[in-house]
């Protein structure tokens, strides 16, 4: 037993009891127990030796001990008893059913040694979080690993605390502020603490889904746990140093291909060129004596065309418009659907493709790089996609009252889409879906 400890610092005591030459019965000891410390049974076991010619039967138990504050702690005896197995005459003669005429033995008593420990106060001035040990480790594991950031899309970072002589309870909470366009949702941390023949050890694991919103350089905070070496006796820090990581942008194929002319288009102004030029090729071919009326036919019958084609390329191009607005509309009318039955299956993963869908259908022009930014977007959905975001990747496990809510909020803003597609007069959505 160490003379002097820090308050929190773990200190084993082994409790040992021999017992030479006698076969023992009924073996009790008291209560290992303090009042101003937390007592913690490591290990008991049990095992034979031979000295002199003599058995030893001897057993070890082990106990961490945790001081509370700071003063004297005094480790109080332990008594034990037990009763000597003493045999009748007639059990050599009877076998087993010697044991029936077992006399009751003399019973034995022993107790230890009363200790003392000074338990010194905590270093004058410190002000950081309390934690004494001889060893702290930080782990970092990522999942996929090495971490591959893309806009929308999830990866797991872990952090792993281990230290000796403590419980997983004296570790502290990891905080830090990740950067504004890394949404981090934690997991519930996992605390444990485990019993070896070196006393306790503690451990603390921490889990955060990351999502980036935005494409770019970021810069993950540092880590750092800061604990008291009761072996050199100082200040010692853990640190895990920032990391910048690079955010690609969503892939291309899921991204919105731009609107090129189309081929009615294309093929009507390519039949406007040739007309024209066939003209032109008939007016170098007249005779010069009908020069005069010619050129003055040419000039009505090329204002005529020039009448004609301009109404038929303005046709042309409010059809194409009109089409170009239809199949914008029958596409929002699909991802709207989808969306719908993507909540009736009740999987937040679906939910989250038919979101991000809908997203692309609404805004054609500068699709939405994640959930996030659809809430940012609409504000009647952002608290929705906040509670499907925990479901997704944090510890949420109230996930059908969250799809819930978020459903309701979307068939809010789907029946604002059915009255814009009925109303002939001014949009209500007129700015969220430009033309």
């Amino acid at each position: 037993v160490p003379k002097k400890v820090y308050p929190q610092q773990q200190i084993l005591v082994r409790l040992s009891i021999s017992r030479t030459g006698v076969q023992l019965e009924n073996e009790t000891i008291t209560p290992f127990e303090l009042k101003e410390a937390l007592v913690e049974e490591l290990s008991q076991k049990s095992y034979q030796t031979v000295k002199s010619g003599k058995k030893h039967k001897i057993t070890e138990i082990l106990y961490a001990v945790i001081p509370e504050k700071s003063g004297t702690l005094v480790i109080p005896q332990v008594r034990y008893q037990g009763e000597i197995i003493q045999r009748g005459p007639s059990q050599n003669n009877f076998g087993n059913l010697g044991n029936l005429f077992q006399k009751r033995g003399r019973r034995i008593f022993s107790t230890s040694t009363t200790q003392s420990v000074e338990v010194k106060p905590l270093p004058s001035g410190f002000k950081n979080w309390w934690l004494p040990t001889d060893k702290l480790v930080i782990e970092e594991k990522w999942q996929p690993d090495p971490p591959v950031f893309r806009v929308g899309e999830p990866v797991t970072r872990t952090l792993v605390i281990f230290a000796n002589g403590v419980s997983g309870n004296q570790i502290p909470e990891l905080k830090f502020d990740y950067p504004v366009t890394l949404k981090g949702y934690a997991d519930q941390p996992l605390i444990e603490t485990e019993k070896t023949e070196k006393g306790l050890k503690g451990m603390r694991l921490e889990k955060w889904a990351l999502i980036p919103s935005h494409p770019g350089k970021i810069e993950l905070p540092g880590v750092s746990v800061s604990w008291w070496d009761i072996k050199s006796d100082t200040l010692q820090t853990a640190v895990i140093s920032p990391k910048i990581f690079d955010i690609l942008p969503v892939p291309e194929n899921l991204q919105e291909i731009p609107e090129e002319e189309t081929p009615e288009l294309q093929s009507n102004q390519a039949a406007t060129a040739k007309v024209l030029q066939e003209k032109e090729t008939a007016i170098e071919s007249f005779p010069w004596k009908i020069l005069a009326f010619g050129l003055a036919f040419l000039w009505c019958a090329t204002m005529l065309m020039w009448f004609i084609n301009k109404n038929n390329k303005a046709a042309a191009v409010t059809k194409n418009k009109n089409k170009f607005i239809q199949d914008r509309k029958n596409a929002l009318r699909e991802a709207t659907r989808n969306a719908e039955k993507a909540f009736s299956s009740g999987d937040p993963g679906i939910v989250q493709t038919a979101l991000l869908k809908w997203g692309t259908a609404v805004w054609t022009d500068d699709p939405p790089q994640g959930l996030e930014q659809i809430g940012e977007r609409m504000p009647e959905l952002k608290n929705g996609i906040n509670d499907l975001n925990s479901v997704l990747y944090g510890n949420n496990q109230t996930k059908e009252s969250s799809l819930e809510n978020l459903f309701n909020d979307f068939l809010k803003v789907s029946l604002l889409d059915k009255k814009f597609n009925n109303n002939k007069g001014q949009s209500q959505l007129e700015p969220l879906y430009p033309e």
